[in-house]
């Protein structure tokens, strides 16, 4: 990867220099060539969007993944992090405490867990995403179960064992993922769903009333 110094008397020393491109142009011609570089062909919609330069490459890119890869028996999901620094500079910027680079765009990427090749990936954009586009929750499931059906639809009916993260198991997504195929691993929350016949529900309907009252861990209803 190579990086440009946009100041012109700025030294470098030998290590920096190496992975530089002053060696090849100028930072000034550097500017020029990001200042044409465009990564979507679409043109600007008649709202408001901050994201609509790369919406088309995101989506693009997830469409070709589901094309071209097939995921091993077990897939993991989890967050990731793009890090940018300056809140008022980048469209749907959160703070993740808890991540190693805490700030800049968050992710949802599942990935193989055999191979660790991403092929889905699924943009925070929170607030900043424009109310003229339709809705991320079509069927009013709840945010959180219609990203995991969203991000695991190239998934779907093939039997996968999906690896989730704590803040992703909640009941009714994990019920709704046994339905299009899949098997949901995630320590002791998955056996309890087990012990008091939750998972029967997806298939023989064994739970008392309707399974959205079942939202405490223990999986009673």
């Amino acid at each position: 990867m190579c990086s440009v110094s946009l100041c012109a008397d700025v030294k470098l020393t030998n290590i920096q220099l190496e992975h530089s491109c002053l060696c090849y142009f100028s930072p000034y011609r550097f500017l020029l060539i990001t200042k044409h570089l465009s990564f979507c062909t679409s043109t600007p919609p008649a709202y408001r969007d901050k994201f609509w330069q790369i919406r088309q490459m995101l989506y693009e890119w997830n469409r070709n993944m589901a094309e071209v890869f097939s995921c091993s028996w077990v897939a993991c999901l989890d967050e990731s992090m793009s890090l940018w620094l300056n809140r008022w500079t980048c469209p749907g910027w959160t703070f993740v405490p808890r991540k190693p680079w805490s700030m800049g765009n968050e992710y949802h990427s599942m990935c193989c867990g055999m191979t660790s090749i991403m092929f889905a990936n699924d943009l925070v954009e929170g607030s900043d995403r424009p109310k003229e586009l339709p809705s991320l929750d079509p069927e009013n499931k709840g945010p959180t179960v219609s990203l995991l059906l969203r991000i695991c639809k190239p998934l779907y009916t093939k039997g996968t064992i999906v690896i989730l993260d704590s803040g992703f198991c909640v009941l009714k997504g994990i019920v709704e993922l046994m339905k299009k195929g899949f098997v949901n691993k995630k320590r002791a929350i998955l056996a309890k769903v087990y012990q008091r016949g939750c998972y029967g529900f997806a298939n023989t309907g064994r739970c008392s009333g309707n399974y959205e009252s079942c939202e405490r861990i223990n999986g009673q209803c």
